[in-house]
């Protein structure tokens, strides 16, 4: 494919480990006694899936499915994300109606614009967050 090769840095599995991975004796002269290596994203992505492909179909394999523990696994972290994006929601609309009942000072962008002409390298929502000090929804309720 005449990708640019690089420097292998120390370490990494040992010769007899790449035998047991298939690799030959002239693979295992470039990885181990030359110390050099060729990373994947030397590849163009073209490059890649086309290789990647070429290796499935060497070794008769199609797309992966993984075992049953993993698939289990991944499947609760599924419904997870779907049970917490739903309590979320509901939390959401729970505290939107909460601060809609919150008093706010009146005139924000006077007294935003007053601060700002004092400090103007402070960005307007820290400002706002500053005027807005200890006014929570508890306090208004």
């Amino acid at each position: 494919m005449n990708l640019s090769d690089e420097a292998a840095a120390d370490g990494g599995p040992g010769e007899e480990a790449l035998r047991e991975y298939g690799l030959d004796e002239g693979d295992i002269e470039f990885l181990i006694r030359q110390r050099r290596r060729v990373e994947l994203n030397a590849m163009t992505s073209d490059q890649f899936v086309a290789w990647l492909v070429g290796k499935l179909e060497e070794h008769g394999k199609d797309k992966v499915i993984p075992a049953d523990r993993v698939l289990e696994r991944h499947a609760r972290r599924i419904v997870a994300r779907r049970l917490a994006v739903s309590r979320v929601a509901t939390l959401a609309r729970e505290l939107e109606a909460e601060v809609s009942r919150t008093v706010l000072p009146s005139g924000l962008a006077r007294l935003v614009g007053r601060e700002m002409e004092r400090s103007p390298e402070l960005p307007w929502e820290g400002v706002l967050a500053s005027i807005l000090g200890d006014v929570t929804p508890e306090a208004c309720a």
